[in-house]
C-alpha cells in the first residue's frame, strides 16, 4: 500500500496544492504537511479496507448497501459522487486495464456514454 511518505514532492503537491506555497511560520508548514499526511493515509487505509472487503469469495454487497443506506443522506450523496468519479476514471484512457479488469473498463465506458455530459456526474454537497 502506498503511504504519503512514499510519494515524491510533485505528487504530494498535485493532491495538496497548498504545500507548494510555504507559509512564513515553520510551525504552520509542519502542520499543513501533517494534515496532508493524515488525510492521504486515511484514504489509503480506506482503499485497503475496501479492497480487502471485495477480495473474498463470500462478498455480500447487500450488507454494504444496507449499511451505506443507513448513513446520513449527505454522506450517501458524497459516497455516490466518489463512485461516479471512479466510474469516470475507469472509463478513461488513463485507466490501466488488461483481461482481468477489461469488463470494468467496458462497462464504465457504457455508463459514461449513457450519462453524457461530465456535469451529469456532479452531485452537490448539501
Amino acid at each position: 500500500m502506498i503511504r504519503f511518505n512514499d510519494l515524491d514532492l510533485q505528487t504530494k503537491i498535485s493532491f495538496f496544492p497548498n504545500l507548494a506555497t510555504p507559509y512564513e511560520d515553520p510551525e504552520r508548514n509542519l502542520r499543513a504537511l501533517q494534515l496532508a499526511e493524515e488525510q492521504f493515509n486515511k484514504v489509503a487505509d480506506t482503499v485497503e479496507a475496501l479492497t480487502n472487503m471485495v477480495n473474498t469469495m463470500n462478498l455480500k454487497p447487500d450488507i454494504f448497501i444496507y449499511l451505506l443506506s443507513g448513513e446520513h443522506r449527505t454522506l450517501q450523496q458524497s459516497a455516490t459522487g466518489l463512485m461516479f468519479k471512479w466510474i469516470q476514471y475507469a472509463a478513461s484512457d488513463n485507466y490501466r486495464f488488461d483481461g482481468r479488469n477489461q469488463a470494468t473498463h467496458d462497462a464504465c465506458k457504457k455508463i459514461v456514454s449513457l450519462m453524457g455530459n461530465e456535469n451529469t456526474f456532479y452531485l452537490p454537497l448539501i
